[in-house]
């Protein structure tokens, strides 16, 4: 799965989510016919090491991403969060860990050699848009705390083949 955020981790009314989940749709369909294919280029392995450490596979953004980006927002209004600024592509490895920063650089450095001894392919074809509602009743306002863990619920809300 790769994580795309449209918005924030935090409370996002019903009735802008299914604004989004319409526009996503026009969207798709527009993209589908216009793209036969999404090539996707990977970038490497990305180590974040702030709210306990995070470690992505990361692909660059492509053309027709920006596209969904900007088409999303003029279509659902304006989407926010501080992972929706043309933030890249990403397959979460380890998320938000809370390890010792000597652990975290073994796991930083397991995930390097993982990606080379596999010899992952350097491009991928994206060929489903999901779209996703996380929630938590435990979280509340603030998922930074991570009291999301004990609760961490999602639905689909929509799902688009590309």
């Amino acid at each position: 799965m790769v994580h795309l955020p449209l918005v924030s981790s935090f409370s996002y009314p019903d009735d802008h989510a299914q604004r989004l989940v319409a526009a996503l749709e026009r969207v798709a369909s527009e993209f589908t016919r216009e793209n036969p294919a999404f090539l996707l280029c990977r970038r490497g392995v990305v180590a974040e090491a702030e709210y306990g450490g995070s470690i992505f596979l990361e692909f660059a953004e492509v053309e027709a991403i920006t596209k969904l980006r900007a088409a999303a927002t003029a279509l659902a209004g304006p989407v926010s969060g501080p992972e929706s600024d043309g933030a890249a592509l990403r397959f979460a490895l380890m998320r938000h860990a809370g390890v010792p920063e000597s652990v975290f650089r073994s796991a930083v450095t397991f995930a390097e050699g993982l990606v080379e001894g596999l010899e992952l392919p350097n491009y991928a074809t994206l060929g489903q848009l999901v779209f996703i509602r996380f929630e938590s009743d435990a979280a509340g306002e603030d998922w930074s705390t991570g009291g999301w863990a004990t609760d961490l619920r999602w639905r689909i809300l929509a799902s688009y083949p590309l």
